[in-house]
């Protein structure tokens, strides 16, 4: 299960959908992976917090148990293309969501976001909302 950053966000701010969620795919024992793009896009938040080190300790113990999944070459790829394709039919997307929902298909597995609308254009991919 790839995890996005609204999802994280939700969870870290105790969103009951974002919990009720969790708790479902700890039951099931389903991988969670986290892309290296939501890992910086959290990070942003770092860079913006009036109590950086706080943030960055929330976001640590939620990533601690969920390994980080580096953007590879294919991911890159994958993410351009996505890019690309919707930007020609008029949809453009934001490259953080491209390269998260390439993640979930060069990974072939779904993405959990609490922004399902941001991950349904892309084909191939399996979106978990909330």
């Amino acid at each position: 299960m790839i995890l996005d950053t609204s999802f994280l966000i939700d969870v870290m701010n105790g969103d009951a959908a974002a919990l009720e969620t969790v708790n479902e795919i700890e039951a099931t024992e389903v991988p969670q992976r986290i892309p290296a793009m939501t890992l910086q896009e959290l990070y942003i938040g770092v860079g913006m917090s009036d109590l950086p080190e706080a943030e960055q300790r929330e976001i640590e113990r939620i990533i601690e148990s969920r390994p980080v999944v580096p953007t590879s070459a294919a991911i890159a790829r994958k993410a351009g293309r996505i890019d690309g394709e919707l930007r020609a039919a008029g949809e453009p997307i934001d490259i953080g969501d491209a390269t998260i929902g390439a993640t979930a298909v060069v990974c072939d597995e779904p993405v959990v976001t609490g922004n399902p609308d941001h991950f349904e254009r892309i084909s191939g991919i399996e979106v978990v909302g909330y």
